[in-house]
């Protein structure tokens, strides 16, 4: 058996052209929509947490997409929200809740409405976004929330990291 050692020179030759063909993959994928998000600065302790979301076309071409909300939260979008340790903040489904005795359980298929169109170059669709129907922010401090969208057709967007104080109540 003829065993062949592969230079230095190819190894760098092999790794350059690998980086590359790499780097060349990340540039054709051009974003096609921006997100941005805000939010309050603060809020107290148990309040409604309300974040604004504007997803832009950002390409030049008119983009099929769809948009809606169901119970307070806009359809397509998944969220990232992480405490002042960096630790996620988990999901916590308002119809997961415990109730007290005598309670109706909220659905867990909340009502809402759906969208699909067109989004010209240039367009953009505003929407707000109750986080609090799926998060608890249970302790005061400084959470981060940021957003992110895939589309059939679109690479996955990740919107900016907002921070939101939560204070204790009064």
């Amino acid at each position: 058996m003829k065993v062949h050692r592969v230079g230095s020179i190819a190894r760098l030759v092999i790794i350059a052209v690998f980086a590359i063909s790499k780097l060349s993959a990340a540039q054709e994928v051009n974003p096609r929509i921006s997100l941005v998000i805000s939010a309050p600065k603060s809020v107290v302790l148990d309040a409604q947490v309300v974040i604004d979301i504007k997803l832009t076309n950002i390409s030049q071409e008119p983009l099929y997409l769809s948009a809606g909300e169901h119970g307070g939260l806009p359809d397509g979008y998944k969220y990232i929200v992480q405490d002042q340790k960096g630790d996620l903040v988990p999901e916590d489904r308002l119809c997961d809740r415990p109730v007290s005795p005598g309670t109706v359980r909220p659905p867990c298929i909340l009502p809402g409405s759906s969208l699909i169109g067109f989004l010209k170059p240039g367009e953009s669709w505003s929407q707000g976004a109750v986080l609090t129907a799926l998060y608890r922010f249970e302790q005061p401090g400084t959470y981060t929330i940021q957003i992110s969208r895939s589309d059939p057709g679109v690479p996955t967007v990740y919107s900016n990291v907002v921070k939101l104080t939560v204070v204790a109540k009064r």
